[in-house]
């Protein structure tokens, strides 16, 4: 499934919070991963959330949903283009009589 809607995801733990980032990258990078995450949807009221020298502060009219990444796997860091049960259309240079 793709998501664009905007969502905070957080991560108590070092190496799923590294893995995000690595998912985040890749995503940027156009590499479409395809992962599984284990996680908790949050319901926030008026928290802030401190990190390094940022704050952010989630009121109860935000309304982006949030969640508390447990877990997170990367299955795929590319998606085929041409899915796996399908054959490529021939090029010229497989089938002279192929237009080009």
């Amino acid at each position: 499934m793709r998501s664009v809607v905007p969502v905070f995801l957080y991560a108590d733990d070092y190496g799923v919070e590294r893995k995000l980032k690595t998912v985040n990258s890749l995503a940027k990078a156009a590499k479409d991963p395809v992962i599984k995450m284990t996680f908790v949807q949050l319901d926030i009221t008026d928290h802030k959330i401190v990190h390094g020298d940022q704050t952010i502060q989630v009121t109860s009219q935000d309304d982006t949903d949030a969640f508390h990444v447990k877990d997170i796997q990367i299955i795929q860091e590319e998606q085929l283009l041409i899915p796996p049960h399908r054959s490529p259309e021939p090029t010229h240079r497989d089938n002279p009589r192929c237009d080009p």
